[in-house]
């Protein structure tokens, strides 16, 4: 197949998973697009409003939360990406791209995002945070035997989701 038919088919897998209201996570090596196609079809083919975060071995259940910010000597609290996609204050939820679900070495993590997919909330020290209507995730990871593997996802975690694969373009 030609590039331009790959990343068709893989768009329509995708977009077939999304308006059936199925989270999705997409297994794929290092660099075959699994997150900027995935972006692309939500905010170019879809017009929605996506967010995005990105997860890494340090990732910790604060980060899924948020982070305090200060400005001008006044510390606010700055929700994450994810508590913005489940509820950003305008009514509905949004799609959101969770990059490399299987990074974060802290298990705890992963469970909270179990939970996310499950009940549709998280708890977080300011209260609990409920998913709108139209959340929806859209997780990456890379398969066990890649030289950037990340670390093997229970079977409880992808069965909350669809699974697709996306090959080299």
């Amino acid at each position: 197949l030609e590039p331009e038919q790959t990343t068709l088919q893989e768009k329509a897998a995708l977009l077939k998973a999304l308006v059936m209201g199925q989270h999705v996570l997409i297994f794929g090596h290092t660099g075959t697009g699994k997150s900027a196609i995935s972006m692309d079809l939500i905010a170019n083919d879809l017009r929605l409003h996506p967010y995005q975060m990105a997860l890494n071995a340090n990732t910790t259940v604060g980060d899924l939360w948020g982070r305090p910010v200060v400005a001008d000597g006044v510390t606010t609290w700055e929700p994450s990406p994810l508590l913005l996609a489940m509820d950003d204050g305008s009514g509905v939820g949004h799609p959101i791209v969770l990059d490399d679900i299987g990074k974060p070495r802290h298990q705890a993590v992963v469970s909270v995002i179990n939970n996310v997919l499950q009940f549709g909330e998280i708890t977080t020290p300011y209260g609990v945070v409920r998913a709108k209507p139209g959340f929806r995730v859209i997780a990456t990871t890379t398969p066990e035997e890649s030289l950037y593997a990340a670390n093997e996802l229970s079977g409880e975690v992808e069965d909350r989701f669809l699974l697709l694969h996306f090959g080299w373009l």
